[in-house]
């Protein structure tokens, strides 16, 4: 199953039915837009800022014809709005600043009317990627009982809190509010979702006011609420919430009260719980999570040595312990359990004792981070399955970054001439939690990259010595 977890099957087969009536909407001869959603759509369009012409298809008396709109084969209701930026924000192929470009071009702005209310069917609404930075997040979402999607995430949305009104839509069964500009405390109210199956509330300024209301939300696979400032206790009923299988809750200002109740979560396969305040030892209960494929503790200040127990995870792919305290010996139930491992990071711990050889174990290592300090000095273990695909790949990512890198270092070497823009993009990861979050994993990886092919470097030249001295 990997990473996949259960929340995605079930969105896939949500959108998959909701497919099954939005598709040949117009083919059918006998039903059209219906004339009072037309001119609510129209109205609609009338307070958005389209820089990029999206919407030039909203012509026509049929609207079940125009980009973004789908309707009911057999009533001709409106049910569907998509209005998702179409140029993807993470992903570029060549100039990035060009891109960059295309994706604010192509961003909706201005208002979004309530006649959207006159659309009493639509049960599926996307109007992500844009940008309304200028209006509160509107009220009168909490009256379209019909709605079952809700996607609003990277729309800079909306300076301000959630209104409790969103707590009225009891059908809803996906709500992304991620990257947005929303400040806490979240009503209680969204407590009474109790369809949710999928909830993305990451990257926003949420307090910890809201935690409790979580706990009653018992029909989420999926939940997300990393980057935050959530400081308090994570409720205890949150332990409840056995249908989890994807939980995130890092780069928050979390503590140790929070871990023993996730050991309960017995269904997890994805676990992020990177960039808090964590202390102290993990719990001896975490390996009583059979099915967690992804576990993610980096960035935290665990300090005792690793549990035993951590080698009865026996389906983890990625294990992350990066940048914490550890010390002591790493367990031998790891090299000897976690079969099924792909990416393994200790590194920036305190480890000592000998260092094993995970690849001459059952460990299938394909990305292995691992600086350790043995009897005769401190060295960094990098190990790639020869079995794999994972080989081949390696070295043609290191092509890539070994390009990327040389331009790194020729801007870096220019110096003092971009001080200014120096200090501009400091200020924007002061200010930008996303971006600062993105920027310190890149620097991060690339430090691991570079460790790992200087050893490999050194490694190479050892063997060439000694077999040029004992070899003849």
């Amino acid at each position: 199953m990997g990473t996949t977890s259960s929340a995605l099957l079930m969105l896939f087969a949500f959108l998959f039915m909701e497919g099954i009536e939005f598709c040949c909407s117009s083919t059918n001869p006998n039903v059209s837009c219906i004339a009072s959603e037309r001119e609510a759509l129209i109205e609609f369009k009338g307070k958005l800022k389209d820089d990029a012409n999206r919407l030039s298809t909203w012509v026509g008396k049929d609207c079940c014809l125009w980009k973004g709109v789908s309707c009911s084969r057999k009533t001709g209701h409106v049910m569907k709005l998509d209005l998702r930026n179409p140029i993807p924000f993470d992903s570029y192929k060549g100039d990035f600043i060009q891109h960059s470009a295309n994706f604010d071009k192509n961003r909706l702005s201005g208002e979004i009317s309530p006649s959207l209310l006159v659309l009493n069917h639509l049960s599926y609404i996307d109007l992500s990627m844009n940008n309304f930075s200028d209006m509160q997040f509107p009220e009168f979402f909490g009256s379209m009982k019909s709605l079952r999607y809700l996607d609003l995430s990277w729309s800079q949305f909306f300076s301000g809190m959630i209104p409790h009104h969103l707590g009225n839509l009891s059908r809803l069964q996906y709500l992304n509010l991620s990257n947005n500009a929303l400040v806490g405390p979240i009503p209680d109210t969204l407590g009474r979702l109790i369809s949710l199956t999928v909830l993305d509330l990451s990257f926003n300024d949420f307090d910890n006011s809201m935690l409790h209301c979580l706990s009653n939300l018992s029909s989420l696979v999926h939940m997300d609420i990393g980057s935050n400032y959530f400081n308090s206790l994570i409720p205890d009923a949150l332990g409840r919430s056995t249908a989890l299988t994807f939980l995130d809750l890092s780069d928050n200002n979390l503590d140790n009260s929070l871990l023993c109740s996730l050991c309960n979560l017995t269904g997890l396969v994805h676990l992020d719980l990177g960039f808090n305040y964590l202390h102290g030892s993990i719990p001896y209960c975490f390996g009583k999570l059979p099915s967690i494929s992804v576990l993610k503790l980096d960035y935290n200040s665990f300090q005792d040595p690793i549990p035993s127990e951590i080698g009865n995870m026996t389906q983890l792919t990625e294990l992350h312990f990066t940048r914490n305290k550890f010390k002591g010996e790493i367990p031998n139930s790891m090299w000897r359990n976690l079969c099924n491992l792909r990416v393994l990071d200790l590194s920036n711990n305190k480890f000592k004792g000998e260092i094993p050889t995970p690849c001459k174990t059952s460990v299938a290592c394909a990305y292995l981070i691992y600086p350790i300090t043995s009897s005769v000095g401190t060295f960094l273990l990098c190990c790639v399955d020869d079995k794999s695909s994972f080989g081949n790949q390696k070295h043609a990512d290191e092509s890539n970054v070994a390009d990327e890198t040389d331009f790194l270092w020729f801007y870096t070497g220019i110096g003092p001439g971009f001080l200014v823009r120096f200090l501009g993009v400091c200020g924007t990861l002061n200010f930008k939690k996303s971006w600062r979050y993105a920027y310190f994993q890149f620097i991060e990886n690339n430090y691991n990259w570079i460790s790992i092919n200087i050893a490999i470097k050194f490694a190479q030249l050892r063997r060439k010595f000694n077999k040029g001295k004992f070899g003849g």
